[in-house]
């Protein structure tokens, strides 16, 4: 039974490799072609090394083909590459116009990070309104971490009146 049980496993493991290289080809085909989702999941499959080796530098390449045609996921992750400094040189400045474009959109992770760069004034002045504004438009879209953020913002009378 155990020996079964390891050709199984083994049959799986070579199936979901197989499935994977399938899905890395098709991707890569469909984002070479100038498909915006392509280009965008191909940076995904490099930033987390799915299928590939991972590379942030090829990852931020993808991601900023897709982020140039509007797509907000894309401009979300590409401002964090920046912010983060991983697979380019650390960038605040940029990586904060890129949360604004995907945040306009109303993508609410990059509403969230915009309330916290200018909270924080990294590549943005600090902006206690600004803050609290795009703090408030995450946590309306359900966003957990904003509620806990917007919850400091009121408890402390940053950006907002003051109310415990």
């Amino acid at each position: 039974k155990k020996r079964m049980e390891r050709d199984a496993e083994e049959k799986l493991r070579k199936g979901v490799w197989a499935m994977t290289q399938v899905y890395q080809w098709y991707i890569e085909s469909i984002a070479k072609q100038g498909d915006v989702t392509g280009q965008y999941n191909l940076g995904v499959l490099y930033k987390d090394g799915i299928g590939v080796q991972k590379n942030e530098k090829i990852a931020f390449e993808w991601f900023k083909k897709a982020a140039e045609q509007g797509y907000a996921p894309a401009q979300h992750n590409l401002g964090v590459l920046l912010y983060k400094g991983e697979g380019v040189q650390k960038d605040a400045r940029q990586a904060s116009e890129w949360f604004k474009k995907a945040a306009e959109q109303g993508y609410a992770p990059s509403r969230l990070n915009l309330g916290v760069v200018y909270n924080e004034g990294r590549g943005v002045e600090i902006d206690d309104k600004q803050a609290f504004e795009w703090t408030k438009k995450a946590a309306d879209q359900g966003d957990a971490l904003a509620h806990f953020n917007l919850g400091k913002y009121y408890s402390e009378g940053r950006g907002v009146q003051r109310d415990l």
